[in-house]
């Protein structure tokens, strides 16, 4: 083995010696890199660039995709061998909208581990779990978790969703109307009629630029 292959970074493979490896949307890669998977499954073994010898592996390889594979094997769009590797053992997973007792837990899961990461308390309001489980979710859960992130991420104790338009769903939270907030504004409304009330101070700033 030559001293920079021995050297080089692990690969993918390599790096999940002794684990797990997931390959998501595996009807992404190209013939070539299909090739090589293959390779490496049927070898147990994976050879660095450049390297003189293999590296033996041990190593579970889970692939996930929302194409039909063998739709895609007829077009000559994936291998029909490593379709065969891949369809030893297989788990059908229905789109999130055909689950809907799903769509509560995993959304209570997400606010709860993406505010613990915060340091804070997130809980769902009532009307955003409706809005939740009367959605269709095209993305099924990776849209489900994105907008519960857009919605923690604003930082309010209450995590609401509103229906937008063309039956999208919107991350938005209940405003929290504390002591602090009602302060804020009436400081902001006072110093716009202040500066309204001088002739000339304006003098073409925008309000947006107030404050």
């Amino acid at each position: 083995m030559s001293p920079d292959a021995a050297g080089a970074a692990p690969g993918l493979f390599e790096a999940a010696d002794g684990g797990t490896l997931f390959l998501d949307d595996v009807d992404a890669l190209s013939l070539d890199l299909q090739g090589e998977v293959l390779v490496v499954i049927d070898s147990g073994s994976v050879r660095r660039l450049g390297g003189g010898n293999a590296r033996p592996l041990d190593v579970r390889v889970i692939a996930a995709t929302h194409a039909d594979l063998a739709d895609l094997v007829r077009r000559g769009m994936f291998r029909a061998d490593l379709l065969d590797r891949f369809a030893r053992s297989t788990l059908v997973l229905l789109p999130l909208r055909e689950r809907p007792d799903d769509i509560l837990p995993l959304a209570r899961h997400f606010a709860a581990r993406l505010a613990q990461r915060l340091g804070e308390v997130r809980r769902l309001t009532s009307d955003a779990e409706d809005q939740l489980r009367g959605y269709r979710w095209p993305g099924n859960v990776r849209e489900l978790s994105a907008v519960i992130e857009r919605a923690v991420m604003r930082r309010s104790r209450e995590i609401g969703v509103e229906a937008g338009r063309r039956g999208t769903v919107r991350a938005g939270l209940r405003r929290q109307r504390d002591r602090r907030g009602s302060h804020e504004r009436s400081r902001r409304v006072r110093r716009v009629r202040e500066r309204r009330a001088q002739p000339g101070r304006l003098g073409g700033r925008g309000l947006g630029q107030l404050g």
